[in-house]
């Protein structure tokens, strides 16, 4: 059995990946792309990290609300495209903990490439977009640093950052807030 966690996760034989980054102009028209093939979910709004935010990405990060939409059925819907097809769905889809990951093709064209599509199943979406969003395109600070100054001061006011749920009491792990204005003014 293999354990895939996080990196790309399509590789042939050989170990090659299988999947490229995606350049920003294709960003939305991909998101858009994968908004047709899986009706009802708002992917281009629930972008993490530096999904469409830096010039390229290596992959397309999308958090998925856990409570309207489980695992299984996004893979049950993925499942369906690649058999319609006439693909091996386990060539096009694979699952780790919390996630499932799609060989996604850029701009819905093969001819184009492939990129991966992690969706992140969460309990808590705006929080989570809060705590697992990309600083803005021209920092010379990356997201894990603002969680790591964040933690900080939450530790020295006896609080801790709890990144899929908000803001917890250091002792008792309560969940104290989990609005990111609240947050701030703590």
């Amino acid at each position: 059995m293999n354990i895939l966690e996080g990196g790309n996760v399509f590789k042939d034989g050989d170990g090659r990946a299988l999947t490229q980054r995606i350049n920003q102009t294709d960003v939305k028209s991909t998101l858009a792309w994968l908004e047709e093939m899986l009706p009802g979910l708002d992917l281009q709004n629930n972008t993490l990290g530096s999904t469409g935010i830096k010039d390229t990405s290596g992959d397309l990060d999308i958090a998925v609300d856990a409570t309207q939409l489980t695992k299984e059925q996004l893979v049950a819907q993925l499942t369906r495209w690649a058999v319609s097809q006439k693909q091996k769905p386990e060539a096009w889809i694979k699952q780790t903990g919390a996630g499932v990951h799609f060989k996604t093709p850029i701009n819905g064209r093969p001819d184009l490439g492939y990129v991966q599509t992690d969706f992140m199943f969460l309990n808590n979406v705006p929080w989570s977009k809060f705590v697992l969003g990309a600083m803005p395109a021209d920092s010379k600070y990356k997201g894990r640093e603002r969680n790591v100054l964040m933690n900080s001061i939450a530790k020295s006011l006896g609080y801790k950052l709890n990144q899929i749920a908000g803001i917890a009491d250091r002792e008792t792990n309560k969940i104290i807030s989990d609005d990111p204005d609240a947050v701030a003014k703590m």
